[in-house]
């Protein structure tokens, strides 16, 4: 393939990122700013003020990144994913982790909290895009590639799991799936465990906060708390 023409497809990539990102945060502005405006009080609340700050934080933060080679992140992978792994152990050490609503989730640093699954979904995609790029000749290969991946992938959302964040804990999968199938894996490898984990998963629905919260959901007036 051509030079030009892969220039041309990384361009026309980042062109659908960045409008399907500010796409969300469009909508996520408008709705958030529509949910807690009030009209016996400030238009302008400070739910809306905080929801500004972050979205300017992480445009900021994406302009920085945008001026960093990818090569150099890539090539800390395992560094980044022990560091995420090691925040997940750390949120369920009781006095370390902090516990709302029955689940242990967040860590505090000062007036600062920090959920250790948000980053892990990153460190995730970083770590498999790295593994898997090494491993091209045998990314089909179900023993070399395709096991330590899975391995990896199932240990991050079991500490997830545990928080518990159903979830977040279904999305690192998902997200993991759709990375090994770009990569070029085999699909019944990719669909084998899926099927598996099925039942555990509706198992563990079928109880605990996730079946209220699909009660809540499917009678909103039976416990309106």
């Amino acid at each position: 393939m051509k030079r030009g023409t892969l220039a041309h497809k990384d361009e026309a990539a980042r062109t659908i990122l960045v409008a399907a990102v500010s796409a969300l945060l469009g909508i996520s502005t408008v709705m958030i700013y529509s949910t807690t405006a009030r009209g016996d009080g400030p238009l302008v609340s400070p739910t809306f003020i905080k929801q500004m700050m972050y979205v300017a934080f992480g445009i900021a933060s994406a302009f920085a990144l945008g001026y960093v080679d990818y090569h150099v992140i890539l090539r800390y992978n395992r560094v980044i994913l022990a560091v995420s792994a090691m925040l997940l152990v750390l949120v369920l050490v009781p006095g370390i982790g902090h516990r709302v609503n029955g689940a242990s989730r967040w860590l505090r640093l000062g007036p600062v909290g920090l959920q250790p699954s948000e980053p892990v979904k990153i460190a995730l995609v970083i770590f498999l895009a790295a593994f898997l790029a090494e491993r091209t000749p045998s990314v089909r290969a179900f023993r070399r590639t395709f096991v330590p991946a899975v391995a990896v992938t199932g240990v991050l959302c079991f500490l997830v799991l545990l928080e518990p964040d159903i979830g977040t804990s279904i999305l690192l999968g998902l997200v993991a799936a759709v990375v090994l199938f770009v990569a070029g894996a085999k699909i019944t490898h990719i669909l084998a465990p899926a099927v598996a984990v099925v039942p555990i998963m509706a198992f563990v629905v079928s109880r605990g906060y996730a079946r209220t919260r699909i009660e809540a959901w499917l009678d909103p007036w039976k416990d309106p708390a």
